[in-house]
């Protein structure tokens, strides 16, 4: 298949890799850890307590900084001619960072979380053909022996969020997700009555997703998870836009 479909390097097109030597040596691990909530500094991506509430993310986490070779890379997976390919060597690269994480790793072995990877729109679906948040989380999950479930669906279409404001993102992502219920039997025990939110067979999670920009997609998708059920949600983002 590489002598008729020769790989070439997504970012500086050099024949032999998806992602060259050259290129691969200027993906910065540097990502300075943030609140989800407020978008400033927090230890370990930790949400603050002056910014947690009942419903908020627990905490969130990203491998890579969002930088012009990995803007290449992850435009390669969204956009034509959409080289879904890639993904392996992108969930390599997210699951080298996450097993270095000794935060990450112990939530992993305490409390058994699945993956739950942010839902595409169905017009997205259909154009893309896939959704590379979910293929990045059964990679991973497949790896730390951990389970993925398309748990979340797009209740509505939202506006691309790019170039929005904060508060313009927050806005286009409410009410934006709903609980997929195909899995509704396997999400509550048959003895639970409608409103219970005690859940003993999921109650932590993962949230997988590609880029965080200001969390707000994040922010709103464990908000729906922790009002059904989820006592803890973390972000996994394979990459952040870093500000500062």
């Amino acid at each position: 298949m590489d002598f008729f479909f020769p790989k070439t390097c997504v970012v500086c097109k050099k024949a032999g890799e998806y992602i060259c030597t050259n290129c691969f040596s200027k993906i910065s691990y540097n990502v300075k850890p943030i609140c989800a909530v407020c978008n400033n500094l927090s230890m370990n991506g930790i949400t603050h307590p002056k910014c947690f509430t009942r419903y908020s993310i627990d905490a969130c986490f990203s491998a890579v900084v969002f930088n012009f070779q990995v803007r290449k890379i992850v435009y390669a997976l969204k956009y034509k001619p959409f080289l879904s390919d890639l993904i392996s060597e992108v969930s390599d690269l997210f699951y080298e960072v996450f097993i270095q994480n000794e935060m990450l790793f112990n939530i992993s072995q305490k409390y058994n979380p699945v993956l739950i990877p942010i839902p595409l729109s169905s017009s997205k679906m259909r154009q893309r053909g896939y959704n590379q948040s979910e293929l990045l989380a059964k990679n991973l999950s497949k790896r730390l022996g951990l389970q993925t479930v398309n748990l979340l669906i797009r209740t509505k279409e939202t506006k691309p969020q790019f170039g929005l404001s904060k508060i313009e993102r927050k806005e286009n992502m409410k009410d934006a997700f709903g609980i997929n219920n195909r899995y509704i039997q396997y999400f509550y025990h048959p003895e639970q009555r409608e409103g219970s939110r005690q859940n003993n067979k999921l109650n932590s999670a993962f949230l997988v997703d590609d880029v965080l920009t200001t969390g707000s997609t994040l922010l709103e998708a464990a908000n729906v998870l922790k009002r059904n059920g989820f006592k803890r949600v973390y972000g996994l983002c394979f990459a952040r836009e870093q500000n500062f």
